[in-house]
Formats: C-alpha cells, sequence, structure tokens
C-alpha cells in the first residue's frame, strides 16, 4: 500500500516534467503513456531497416526514461505494461503500477460509487414520497 501512495505522490510532483521533457501523458487511472514515432528525417531509412528502427527508437527512448527512473527511485514500483506498435513508425508504450492493475481498482471503484450514490438517491426518493 505504501508503494501505491509512492506512486501516485512521484506522479503528482514529476507530472510536469514528465510531460515536457519525456512527453509522458497520464490518464485518469495514473497510467503513463506515450507513442514513439520513428523521426522524420529517419523516414528514408524505413525500407531497409523496417521494424528495426522503431525498435532502435523504442529502446532509446525505454533508456532515456529509466535514467529518469533510477534517479526518482521508482524503478521498483512501476511496470512497462504494454508496448504496442501501431505501425511501422509508431508504438503505444504503458508504464503503470507494478503491484495491481490500477484501471481495474479504478473501474471497481468508480463503479461502486455510482451504485452507492443511486441507490441513496432511490431511498431519498422513496422516503420524499
Amino acid at each position: 500500500m505504501l508503494g501505491l501512495i509512492y506512486y501516485l505522490r512521484f506522479i503528482l510532483k514529476n507530472k510536469k516534467i514528465l510531460r515536457e521533457e519525456y512527453n509522458i501523458n497520464i490518464d485518469r487511472f495514473f497510467r503513463m503513456w506515450t507513442v514513439v514515432n520513428v523521426p522524420v528525417n529517419k523516414h528514408h531509412n524505413l525500407k531497409t531497416y523496417g521494424y528495426a528502427l522503431l525498435d532502435f527508437e523504442i529502446k532509446e527512448y525505454i533508456t532515456k526514461l529509466d535514467d529518469f527512473f533510477i534517479r526518482k527511485s521508482v524503478m521498483e514500483i512501476i511496470a512497462l505494461k504494454d508496448l504496442h506498435r501501431e505501425d511501422s513508425l509508431n508504438a503505444l508504450i504503458i508504464i503503470e503500477y507494478k503491484k495491481f492493475n490500477l484501471s481495474n481498482f479504478f473501474f471497481w471503484f468508480y463503479s461502486i460509487m455510482g451504485v452507492s450514490l443511486l441507490t441513496g438517491l432511490i431511498i431519498f426518493l422513496i422516503k420524499i414520497i
């Protein structure tokens, strides 16, 4: 549980740095995501190298990002959850808290809150009538 609090605090403190220096977006489930692109000046090498060019860009980006995470002491609590190649030029990278899936946690949290509010509203309306 302390790891989750540390993770959330890291996200909130470093949101600006992550966005400006690493082009990382934070979604409502506190997952970090970005799209890695092959630079335009390297498109002419695409026919020669194919996916290897995108793989090189991904490895270079993740190495740079790992250095930042190591400096901030959060490598133990985060994990690369998904790496999806959109096409030969773009890849989606999703990073989140390592111990459990935050999107499932927030889905159930919001579902329970919604049901609770709806139940409370129904009980309130029944008492009025």
